[in-house]
């Protein structure tokens, strides 16, 4: 049986004579209340009287409640402030008078600490005689926030304990004989009062001295502390499961998925199965169930990031997780194909409504999809009423549960818990009735937020030999054995930032919080003897350095005498799963040949162009459809703006169709036609990318793409007489069970000459045509698929300040472009250069080498399925394991 977290024996008189105890938190006083009941049991006494227990702010909320049961006239009609209405009248007092609608809000969370910090300290701001535009601001905000509380009768809890000391000083309460207090490092001055005037005596009960073998420990990094501390709490633990193991961590909350992770693995190497109790909670809002709420709430907003729908769509406490997944994957990638970082509700349904169409039965879905269609009914519809706090609780449950959260049928513990504090969140909403006002939607979603961020979630479990907690809420706890982490300068005195509205110097003078050094040291100390008085066995570690910068020791762990990490839990190793042999067979075997009559094909020139590239990423590609998920973009993708610069030129040439009817076009003439061509192409363009809806943006991309067809156009002057034949001609390309389907930009004749032209707005080569392995077979392809042959290829380079033609042909029929030294054994090579790559595909020749770098570099997308970095050590177990 695990013995108490409290020595009792230094509480047994007080408690027996039936005095008041009063602790620093409430978890001192539940660990008290339950080594005294143990002990009760322990003695065989059959009934015993609770004793009186309780943290000072219990203590100070009963005695409130006792004189409000009195009606006593001085609080009879007053009630305290609650945290949502303190933040909303500290917002209301900055928006009275205020002019400046830019004013942040947020200023009223410091305004209200700071008003805190002044009653809590007995003072009052109006007679703060020093001046600062903060300052004078902040008194005039205290000052209207005082009037608003005046108006609706309400007081903060200082000003509630001040009114207690008055109802004791007037004997509406009876004083107490004697307050014993334990676990408090240091008291404000607002309590020391009201010790004073609540009790005849009071004093700090002490815990029993005993020995303690007390060592420091160097650890490089926090996280080989925290391994460190865990795998010493399972090693102690298996020597004897009943001992109680403390872990005290100063920054536990900000650390805290980490500790937890590092924790269980370490359990899990060590087979230790002991249960953890781990203090620190998250924020509620950031447990799953709450955010799937949020997620469904924030529905009703304008718009959304995309990220937010997809976890929509894919969360497990919603109607979607009803659905089928191929339903859900077909609508992710239609939301993704849209590319825009953001979208409003009636935009995601109407993806959700074309994807339940194009499947046979739609109807097999309509049940489960049909509350989201009635939700956006409903939004539409009630936009702008408005209701008070009770009323939008009730509403937005019904949303939720509408919109099938929190979608399981049989939650575990821990959810259950979190279903049970959204109950909780919402009848705390409900309390902002006494606010006497009603609210918009917008508004209410902005308090329920707010309460489910201020709130702290800690999972209940039972008790456990291992307690997990940070450094103040371990004081006061007794332990078979303690280990306290990060005992570096910086944590050891408690380093934290004075109130950023008071001078320091104020704040020095009445000796506030981390204002004087002498003090927190004194806290410090306190604290260090605290643990050291409750516990057998004490480590004190601290790391050399936080990842980033050198840290110290702390001062005052200097002369306790270290000890080598070694020494207390041998080496700290990587988990066991981290270390495990080769837990897969490696096998080498052939390519699967292509079969189209059995497998769909995407892709034209690219296929043998990502073939030239790396073999294996063709394979994925283009068989197995491996492709990058789209992501958001910000204005037209490269892609987009090169198609619509090809469809300009299109344009123009089937309307010129010769030279001579080009350059027999005047400059006013030829500038009208290009921006009227531009113009409509984006125009059509803007039905599919919403970035050319607003005028802006259009008339900026109207204006650069003219400019860009103008210069081009230029280029195209230079050269001698030629004719466009075709534009955007679609030939196919036959390799056997290959088909690539080709679409050429235009075909120019040319002094009785066919040449192939592609435009290009992006980084172009002619080197890339040539070898064994050409890496941009693109237009070497166009020239073996066309019949008659062309006598000529070239690139139309339109790109930055670079217009120019770039390509091969028979005869100089570009000016400054040098011609093939013999074009018909160019076509042969191409001819054959290309063969092998479609055969090497149709094959199924699927290796993984990087024939040319910087194409396999733009496809990082894949380097998880191709595992290119462990290509050598793969290359090395398969010659291995070969006889």
């Amino acid at each position: 049986m695990l013995s108490p977290l409290i020595n009792i024996a230094p509480f047994r008189d007080a408690i027996a004579e039936n005095q008041l105890i009063l602790t620093a938190n409430q978890r001192l006083a539940m660990q008290i209340k339950q080594a005294w009941g143990q002990l009760s049991q322990d003695q065989n006494t059959p009934v015993w009287r609770s004793p009186r227990v309780m943290s000072i702010e219990h203590w100070l909320m009963f005695l409130w409640d006792e004189l409000k049961d009195q009606n006593h006239p001085l609080v009879s009609q007053l009630s305290i402030v609650g945290t949502m209405q303190n933040q909303y009248y500290w917002e209301k007092a900055l928006s009275q008078g205020q002019s400046d609608l830019t004013l942040d809000l947020s200023f009223a969370s410091m305004a209200a600490n700071c008003h805190d910090l002044l009653q809590r300290w007995t003072l009052n701001y109006n007679e703060i005689t020093e001046s600062s535009s903060s300052l004078d601001k902040f008194k005039h905000w205290a000052t209207q926030y005082q009037n608003l509380l005046n108006k609706n009768k309400l007081v903060t809890p200082p000003q509630a304990w001040q009114l207690i000391g008055d109802c004791f000083v007037a004997g509406a309460l009876d004083k107490e004989p004697k307050i014993n207090l334990y676990g408090f490092q240091s008291i404000s001055p607002l309590q020391q009062r009201l010790l004073e005037t609540t009790a005849t005596e009071y004093d700090h009960i002490q815990p029993n001295q005993r020995p303690v073998s007390a060592k420091s420990i160097e650890c490089t990094d926090p996280n080989a502390e925290f391994a460190a501390a865990s795998k010493w709490a399972a090693l102690e633990l298996l020597k004897n499961p009943n001992q109680r193991i403390g872990i005290l961590i100063p920054d536990l909350n900000n650390s805290l998925t980490q500790v937890v992770r590092i924790i269980n693995e370490t359990l899990a190497e060590q087979n230790c199965s002991t249960a953890v109790n781990i203090s620190a909670g998250v924020k509620l809002s950031d447990t799953a169930l709450i955010k799937a709420a949020f997620n469904c709430l924030d529905l009703f907003d304008f718009k959304l990031p995309l990220n937010q729908w997809l976890c929509i769509l894919n969360s497990p406490f919603n109607l979607f997780e009803k659905l089928p997944i191929q339903f859900k994957v077909d609508c992710e990638l239609k939301l993704r194909a849209l590319k825009s970082h953001s979208l409003g509700l009636d935009q995601f349904i109407q993806i959700i409504r074309g994807q339940q169409s194009s499947l046979e039965n739609s109807d097999e879905i309509q049940n489960d999809i049909e509350p989201l269609y009635s939700f956006q009914q409903y939004n539409r519809e009630n936009k702008a009423h408005q209701y008070s706090f009770s009323q939008w609780a009730d509403i937005l449950d019904k949303t939720v549960k509408q919109l099938g959260w929190p979608g399981l049928s049989q939650p575990t513990s821990i959810q259950y818990q979190q279903i049970q504090q959204w109950d909780k969140l919402l009848a705390k909403l409900a309390e902002l009735d006494n606010l006497g006002i009603e609210v918009g939607r917008s508004k209410a979603l902005y308090f329920l937020n707010k309460l489910a961020a201020e709130q702290l979630f800690h999972p209940q479990t039972g008790d456990a030999p291992l307690q997990v907690l940070g450094l103040l809420e371990g004081a006061g706890l007794v332990f078979d054995k303690l280990w306290v982490t990060g005992m570096h300068s910086g944590n050891l005195p408690t380093s934290g930032s004075i109130d950023p509205v008071l001078s320091a110097n104020f704040q020095r003078q009445h000796q506030m919080p981390f204002s004087v050094p002498e003090k927190e040291l004194t806290i410090a100390k306190s604290l260090l003897s605290s643990f050291k008085e409750n516990t057998q066995q004490l480590y004190l570690s601290y790391p050399l350095s936080d990842g980033k910068t050198p840290l110290e020791p702390s001062a005052l762990i200097k002369d306790i005498e270290p000890q080598d990490l070694t020494e207390v839990v041998s080496q700290i190793e990587p988990a066991h799963w981290l270390q495990q042999s080769e837990q897969s067979v490696l096998l080498e075997e052939p390519g699967y040949a292509f079969n189209p009559i059995f497998e769909p094909i995407r892709g034209g020139s690219s296929i043998l162009k990502h073939q030239s590239t790396c073999p294996f990423n063709a394979f994925a590609i283009h068989r197995l459809w491996a492709l990058d998920l789209d992501e958001p973009s910000i204005g037209l993708e490269a892609m987009d703006k090169g198609s619509i610069v090809h469809e300009i030129l299109r344009r123009l040439w089937d309307n010129w169709k010769t030279s001579c009817v080009f350059m027999a076009l005047s400059d006013e003439q030829l500038e009208v036609q290009t921006e009227d061509t531009v113009r409509t192409v984006l125009l059509e363009q803007a039905k599919t990318h919403s970035w050319l809806q607003g005028e802006n943006y259009l008339a900026l991309e109207q204006q650069r793409m003219s400019k860009m067809i103008l210069q081009w156009l230029e280029v195209e002057k230079q050269r001698p007489s030629f004719e466009v034949i075709k534009t955007e001609q679609k030939i196919t390309m036959d390799f056997g069970n290959l088909k690539i389907s080709l679409s050429l930009d235009r075909l120019d004749k040319v002094q009785d000459q066919l040449v192939v032209i592609d435009y290009k707005t992006g980084n172009v080569s002619s080197a890339s045509w040539h070898g064994e392995r050409p890496k941009d077979p693109q237009l070497p392809l166009y020239v073996l698929a066309s019949e008659p042959k062309p006598e000529g290829c070239f690139f139309g380079h339109l790109k930055g300040t670079k217009f120019k033609y770039i390509g091969l042909s028979k005869d100089p029929v570009i000016t400054g472009l040098k011609p093939a030294d013999d074009w018909q054994v160019q076509i042969d090579e191409w001819q054959t250069a290309i063969n092998h790559l479609a055969q090497e595909f149709v094959q199924g020749k699927a290796s993984v080498i990087k024939y040319h770098d910087s194409e396999f570099n733009y496809q990082t997308e894949l380097l998880p399925l191709n595992r290119w970095h462990e290509h050598n050590d793969i290359e090395r177990l398969l010659k291995g394991s070969k006889p």
